[in-house]
């Protein structure tokens, strides 16, 4: 059985790499684009492994923006308690 980790680096590097393919976007030149190196544009696209700037990049290159953003705002999955919990501002150490 796969680890959730592991399905979702698959998952998002067959979704990056489709939406590489939809723009009609060589790998060189979405590199490029993006400003990092082809080598980590195909470790993304082979295994899914890409530093967070890296990805961000990417994701503006694509156009993806809005939906990165939707993403990191959706709390649906978060408890009453930790949407209080996160909306205090209590420094967690």
């Amino acid at each position: 059985m796969k680890s959730f980790e592991r399905e979702l680096l698959e998952r998002t590097a067959a979704l990056m790499k489709e939406r590489r393919i939809a723009l009609g976007l060589k790998q060189e030149e979405a590199a490029a684009r993006a400003g990092i190196s082809i080598r980590a544009l195909q470790q993304l696209e082979q295994r899914g492994m890409i530093s967070l700037l890296r990805l961000l990049k990417l994701v503006t290159v694509y156009r993806m923006e809005q939906n990165f953003v939707q993403f990191l705002n959706d709390r649906s999955g978060w408890t009453l308690e930790e949407l209080a919990r996160g909306e205090s501002k209590r420094v967690v150490r």
